[in-house]
Formats: structure tokens, C-alpha cells, sequence
């Protein structure tokens, strides 16, 4: 949180991007998936971005996630450092009806690293749903 907290108020929104970049991102992504990241991170605005980061570290949910009975698909990247399986498993296992999806070689943002994947896990839960 504290380094999160720097980087808004010390950076330019491209070098804050630079530097989430790595941990967003698996080592496999491509170039493109960089650059295409990299564009997005340097759209955000420190206020908002700001209390994203307030939010996430001080907001815990997990006791209502019993409470949520529509099904629920939890994806995660096999390489994810933000959210990791662990806590996506925790995830999970809390919810009474989810299903649990690793994107193989994904980071944090595997839906741009393997958007093919992503999109067919997402179609493949939603025709299961009854």
C-alpha cells in the first residue's frame, strides 16, 4: 500500500505504469500485450486510482461470500502475483456455487495475456448455467 501510495503521488502515470507493468503482467506476455497495457495504465487518474488502492487493502468481503448463491466463475493466471491462486482458491471455496478457472502461463491480467482462453472459459460457464 505504501509504495502504491508513493508511486501516485511521486510519478507520472507512465512511469507508474512501467512500474506495475511487471507485476500485472506473466513473463510470457507478448510485446504487444505490453504496449497495449502500458497505454491503459497511463489513462489512470491518481484520485480514482488512489482509492482503488484504499479500498483493497482496507475492504475484507470474504464473509459474504457464503451469502451469494448465483453461480460464480473465478478466474485466475497461473503466473498471477496480485491475486494469487491461493487466494483465488480461498475465493472459491467460500462461494457455494463457483467454479474455479486457472488460464495457464496468465497473469494477473490473463484476459489480455490469453484473451482466447479467457473468453472461452467465460462462454463454457455461462452455457453450463442453468
Amino acid at each position: 500500500m505504501k509504495n502504491r501510495l508513493f508511486s501516485i503521488e511521486n510519478l507520472s502515470t507512465k512511469e507508474i505504469a512501467e512500474k506495475r507493468i511487471k507485476a500485472l503482467l506473466s513473463p510470457h506476455a507478448s510485446e504487444n500485450v505490453h504496449i497495449r497495457v502500458k497505454e491503459i495504465m497511463t489513462q489512470i487518474r491518481p484520485a480514482g486510482y488512489r482509492s482503488v488502492a484504499y479500498s483493497l487493502y482496507h475492504l475484507n468481503q470474504m464473509s459474504l461470500l457464503s451469502h451469494i448463491e448465483v453461480p460464480v466463475l473465478v478466474i485466475c493466471g497461473e503466473l498471477d502475483i496480485v491475486t494469487p491462486i491461493k487466494e483465488s482458491e480461498a475465493i472459491h471455496e467460500k462461494l457455494i456455487n463457483s467454479r474455479l478457472v486457472i488460464i495457464p502461463d496468465g497473469g494477473h491480467l490473463c484476459y489480455q495475456e490469453n484473451p482466447r482462453k479467457f473468453n472461452s472459459s467465460i462462454l463454457e460457464f455461462l452455457n453450463g448455467i442453468e
